[in-house]
């Protein structure tokens, strides 16, 4: 089932929480659904998106991780959103390529490199010792995504190392967890068909991630984007 936000607009999950609304909303858009909103309507600057564009702390500007941005990066793409992209990668070059995830979901909580005690975000964290927090690294293949995506021309020299990461990642991938964040970085870097050769089993992963948040949909969605995913599933090739 799909659901949406108190607005009926934006995707939320089946409690009304938009935490990963980005990523819903990235999903619909790259499969060709979603008419109510725009990606857009959640870039709150130049270059800076959010998890959703009311609800707290989701529009908080720093709590943004980096599977919802390369989620959202493929569905720009796949509108041709060229120039959003390349706001988003000069974005991101400002801060050395680390991602938007500076504070714990809630305003003011600032994730600190040393160890620390946890104060004033999620009451499940309230008072714990973490000993190393920091923003998400953007590694080459997220950055070759941006530059692509981006059409940032002088920098697609980079494209060589970036390749090398992303095929190095994908033979390390696991298709156990979900798999939207891979899934939406081959779309951008044009290896569909190469991780369906070398990952099937991501179909599986895919099913129980979605299936166990009572959205099937979305994983339905993705086997259609990925056309040969489906049909090696069709053909039975997937155990």
């Amino acid at each position: 089932m799909l659901y949406l936000d108190s607005d009926s607009k934006f995707p939320a999950d089946r409690t009304g929480d938009c935490g990963d609304s980005l990523v819903r909303a990235s999903i619909l858009k790259l499969c060709g659904r979603g008419s109510t909103f725009s990606i857009l309507e959640y870039e709150i600057k130049p270059g800076w998106l959010v998890r959703h564009p009311k609800q707290e702390p989701w529009n908080n500007r720093f709590n943004l991780t980096r599977d919802q941005l390369m989620c959202a990066i493929a569905a720009l793409v796949k509108y041709g959103h060229h120039d959003a992209v390349k706001r988003i990668f000069y974005a991101r070059m400002k801060q050395c390529f680390f991602t938007q995830s500076w504070q714990r979901d809630y305003p003011g909580t600032w994730k600190k490199p040393w160890p620390h005690i946890m104060r004033g975000g999620d009451a499940k964290d309230e008072g714990k010792l973490r000993l190393f927090d920091f923003a998400d690294p953007l590694w080459p293949n997220h950055i070759s995504c941006l530059i692509l995506g981006g059409r940032v021309y002088l920098a697609y020299p980079f494209l060589i190392i970036g390749y090398i990461f992303h095929f190095v990642f994908m033979a390390f991938h696991s298709v156990e967890k979900e798999q939207n964040q891979m899934l939406c970085e081959c779309f951008c870097l044009g290896t569909k068909k190469i991780f369906n050769k070398l990952k099937p089993r991501w179909i599986l992963g895919s099913l129980n991630y979605w299936q166990s948040k009572d959205e099937i949909e979305y994983h339905l969605m993705l086997m259609e984007c990925f056309l040969e995913g489906r049909r090696k599933l069709k053909r039975g090739q997937i155990g």
